[in-house]
This record gives structure tokens, sequence and C-alpha cells, in this order.
């Protein structure tokens, strides 16, 4: 779910792959998660009246990372560094789903990483890292998980605790 518990995103390379690599952004604070409704315009001349065509859902993301909190900042800088101008798989929350292409499939982001400082006396060190979709994506994929029990009036069945009732 994109609601997850924990405040902490996650990114994968080569999910399921022979040289898969994850990075928990252990010191993150979100910047924005924006889902953008991306859509084509068309004004009529004659009368002004516009239609827009839908042609996808896509999410950009910035977070900084404020590695001075890690306990060793180069080991902090190398392990994200590796993941810059990488397609990756993104997890808002650690423990929660992935965001999904409509398809179902996992969805592409394009991660960049860059180094900057808090704009404070002390100047910190902080990375700056943005995710970018580079295929559509269903955000209503990514907010239940797949197999969670509906009932026949189409909400969701939770048990006394508010707990999700997973079924076959």
């Amino acid at each position: 779910m994109i609601l997850g518990t924990s405040g902490k995103a996650k990114i994968i390379y080569d999910k399921g792959g022979n040289k898969e690599r994850v990075y928990t952004f252990d010191y993150q604070a979100y910047r924005s998660l924006k889902v953008m409704s991306d859509e084509i315009v068309h004004k009529s001349a004659l009368s002004s009246e516009r239609t827009f065509i839908d042609i996808g859902d896509s999410l950009d993301a910035e977070f900084h990372i404020n590695i001075f909190k890690a306990p060793s900042r180069i080991d902090e800088v190398n392990k994200i560094k590796f993941f810059n101008k990488k397609e990756v798989v993104f997890y808002p929350h650690c423990e929660g789903i992935n965001i999904k292409q409509p398809n179902g499939e996992d969805a592409k982001f394009k991660c960049n990483v860059t180094l900057s400082y808090l704009n404070t006396r002390d100047f910190k060190d902080l990375l700056i890292v943005r995710i970018r979709s580079t295929t559509d994506i269903d955000i209503w994929q990514s907010v239940l998980p797949p197999d969670v029990l509906i009932d026949s009036d189409g909400m969701v069945i939770t048990d006394s605790d508010g707990k999700y009732l997973i079924g076959e």
C-alpha cells in the first residue's frame, strides 16, 4: 500500500535479477511526491470547448538524504551513488507495495543523485535524489495489496484490528 507505516522509501535496481541491489532511504526527508495526469488538451476554435485526452499518469518524487546523520557519510554516499542514472523500482514505503503500471507490472523509474548541502550556518552535507517514472503508472494498484478481500458492495474487508483480510 502506498500509505505505509514507515516513513522510509526504498528503490530496487534489477528487481529479481542476479544484479539486484536495494537502497532504503534511512536518512530521508520527503521533499515532494507528485502524481501527475498527462493529457493532451484540444480547444475548439469555434466554440472554445476543450477536450481532454488522457495519455496516462506519471510520478515524480524528490528526497533529501541527510547524510550527516549517517554513521559513515562515505559509506552512505557510496551506497546511493550506484543508483545514479539507473532504472529502478520504487516503493514509497519500504514495507508496502511498489508503484505499478496499468497492466500490473512494476513501473520503472529513472533515478538521479546529486550532492548538495543544507543552506545553514554549518552547511551540512545533503544528497538530493530525484525519481521520475519512465512508464505509465497506476497509483490505485499501489494502494491496496492485490489479494485483499472486497465485499459485494466494493468495500475492503478488515478484521477487528482494522487490518486488511487477505484471501485467495
